[in-house]
């Protein structure tokens, strides 16, 4: 019952997470009631204006608004001009003030207090004409088929449609801000629509509140960068925000880098199989999957203004699991897989682990997406959910340190196994046993090479640690699992760095700072996970490294611990052919083997 109330819960949070994203899009639809009295309706960043070519590049919100039905009021016939609610468009600092006083009450108070900054700066027919610095109103709903009755010239209206603002700044790019108020202007006093009649009087106090008039309006709002109508408007530019814009080409640059290395994984995988190979191909598979869907929305969204948003939700945490699957195999690397052993070994408990790490990391960042603030700050990572995620992202690197810490532990004894594991066709067979092991690492084990057909030729992996002694091959790996936990520790700290030093950075650039950072990072990684794979001068026994080949066939090695503390005099047997049943025995007391 508890599973049930659980799943229960995630569904209802994955559909609440969805349909809140769809009212997001910068081609606004929607209705809007009076009752309601604040509604914000979008923030977009304004590009900066090219002073050579001005009507280009302008910001334009343009749209229609109409009422669709009303109580007390007579929907039938043109509004008197005091019972007209307030359309707004203004910059952050003439917003701020206006915004934070939305919640007084009584509301004609609020409404005194919201436009007491603007009202003396800001054009308004009949009060202050003179106010010809701020063009934030627009008084609506506008007449059926007609301009809104703040638009006086129709040239300067975009065709087809009832209002136009023009945005221009010649300094640097902005963010305007958009919202609709039910305040009215009576006899140039600002009020509240509720405190009015439906005769467009005060309201008297011997009428009821009841009797206060209210409409709903709908409304079909365009925000764009540069003019609807010109021929140099960017295709991948025009309908974003300043602060998503190149963010297509952004995705497009990083799906092609890994579009071009995902063949050599593919390629490597069917010819050497290995888990570790998987694991890099399930993570550039995820990241390509992640990409395409955010290429699929932005290209939408350069159309409609609206996008696939979906897609673009799914793209979000597909690219989370991603990270947590880098992150497993960052760990399955530092467990010393391929150096303690050729099997991936994992119990119950480093399982469960996982699972719930990479379940709280995706769960805290689709939290962070709805607790960001959509009006000042739309960092996901300052938020609560947000850093909760970092913490989890932490708890990762603790987990990858004492594994690292293990392995080291064991360098050693992986340096004798490896001695004995010379080629890349082999696989280890463990065999626990309660009479001699203390630990994994001197099991009793044994090394076949079970393709008789197609590795007539044994490559040996370790090249660069053949001529070494078993000292030299110990400090060989511990360099090796120095440099990579070095790596490794920058990688999990970048992250908090980088969103601290981003928090001091601009909305209007910070999200593409951070993705391009993401993006190249996280590339980078995998180009360091190819090298320690693949390359001949890295110490990790894994399929395929090419190196100096040995003419062996069907070679069989036995060895066996005699349960003693010391490394020597261990029993090698060695079978040159399935046709030579003749054992050949070797007692090795050298302490440099």
């Amino acid at each position: 019952m508890k599973v049930y109330y659980l799943r229960h819960e995630l569904i209802c949070l994955v559909l609440f997470l969805f349909l809140n994203e769809l009212v997001n899009g910068l081609h606004l639809k929607g209705t809007f009631n009076t009752n309601r009295f604040f509604k914000f309706l979008t923030r977009f960043g304004m590009q900066t204006t090219d002073t050579l070519d001005k009507y280009s590049t302008m910001g334009f919100i343009y749209g229609n608004i109409s009422i669709l039905n009303g109580v007390n009021v007579d929907i039938n016939k043109t509004l008197p001009s005091n019972l007209h609610i307030m359309l707004t468009a203004m910059d952050y600092n003439y917003f701020s003030d206006y915004y934070n006083q939305r919640r007084i009450v009584p509301k004609t108070d609020a409404c005194n207090l919201m436009f007491e900054k603007i009202s003396k700066k800001a054009y308004f027919f009949g009060c202050n004409e003179e106010g010809k610095l701020l063009d934030f109103i627009r008084r609506v709903p506008c007449p059926n088929n007609q301009l809104c009755i703040d638009e006086d010239k129709q040239e300067n209206v975009i065709p087809g449609y009832q209002f136009t603002y023009k945005m221009q700044d010649y300094n640097q790019p902005r963010f305007w801000y958009l919202s609709l108020v039910a305040c009215v202007r009576d006899n140039c006093k600002w009020k509240d629509l509720a405190s009015m009649d439906g005769t467009s009087q005060p309201l008297n106090k011997s009428i009821q509140e009841d009797d206060s008039p209210s409409y709903t309006i709908a409304y079909d709002i365009w925000l764009v960068n540069g003019n609807p109508n010109s021929e140099k408007k960017s295709f991948l530019e025009h309908q974003f925000t300043y602060e998503l814009q190149d963010i297509t080409e952004i995705y497009m640059c990083s799906f092609f880098i890994y579009f071009f290395i995902l063949p050599f994984i593919v390629h490597r995988l069917k010819k050497h199989f290995h888990y570790l190979y998987l694991k890099l191909f399930i993570y550039v598979s995820v990241e390509l999957t992640s990409r395409f869907l955010s290429i699929i929305h932005t290209l939408v969204y350069s159309f409609d203004g609206h996008g696939v948003i979906f897609l673009q939700f799914l793209s979000d945490l597909l690219e989370v699991v991603a990270s947590s699957i880098l992150i497993l195999i960052l760990i399955s690397v530092a467990k010393g897989w391929t150096i303690r052993s050729k099997e991936l070994k994992a119990n119950k408990q480093s399982i469960i682990l996982g699972f719930v790490l990479q379940f709280v990391l995706v769960l805290s960042h689709m939290i962070s997406l709805e607790t960001i603030d959509p009006i000042f700050n739309t960092n996901s990572y300052e938020t609560v959910a947000g850093y909760f995620e970092l913490g989890t992202r932490f708890l990762f690197m603790v987990w990858f340190l004492l594994e690292l810490k293990e392995t080291f532990k064991h360098l050693e004894s992986a340096a004798l196994r490896n001695e004995l594991s010379g080629d890349d066709a082999a696989s280890i067979e463990t065999k626990n046993s309660n009479d001699y092991q203390e630990n994994v690492l001197d099991d009793d084990y044994e090394i076949v090479n079970h393709d008789e057909e197609h590795n007539e030729n044994l490559e040996k992996n370790e090249i660069f640690l053949e001529n070494y002694t078993r000292d030299q091959r110990v400090e060989k790996y511990q360099k090796f699992y120095l440099h990579y936990g070095a790596c490794c520790l920058v990688w999990f700290i970048y992250l908090p760095v980088l969103v601290f030093i981003t928090s001091f950075v601009s909305e209007l650039f910070r999200l593409r700072l951070l993705l391009s950072i993401r993006y190249f990072v996280n590339f980078i990684s995998v180009v360091v996970l190819f090298y320690i794979m693949w390359s001949p001068k890295t110490p990790l026994n894994l399929p395929g490294k090419k190196g100096k080949k040995y003419e062996f066939t069907n070679i069989q090695y036995m060895y066996a611990n005699d349960g003693h503390d010391n490394e020597d005099g261990h029993i090698v047997n060695v079978a040159r052919n399935k046709d030579d049943e003749n054992l050949i025995n070797f007692n090795i007391n050298d302490n440099n083997f």
